[in-house]
């Protein structure tokens, strides 16, 4: 599946020495904080992340993902795609 993005990227006139995908698996208090410290490793410029669509009361009760990277995401540029 990375793969077809990565060659969609490409298609799109995206540089090969600009495009990486990383995938870990680790103990992370939540997906977001694991997502916020590889964000930080890896100096990006721009990280693309999705969103379910939750409602407000679900993000209240639950968090989300999304929000918390869009906030938190420092030197960056964040996509949220629903």
């Amino acid at each position: 599946m990375m793969e077809g993005y990565h060659d969609i990227l490409l298609r799109a006139g995206f540089a090969e020495e600009s495009i990486s995908a990383v995938s870990a698996l680790q103990n992370c208090p939540s997906i977001a904080e694991c997502f916020l410290g590889h964000l930080n490793d890896l100096n990006s410029s721009t990280v693309v992340v999705g969103g379910r669509g939750i409602t407000r009361k679900e993000e209240f009760l639950f968090g989300s993902t999304s929000s918390k990277i869009l906030h938190e995401a420092k030197d960056c540029s964040v996509w949220v795609i629903k």
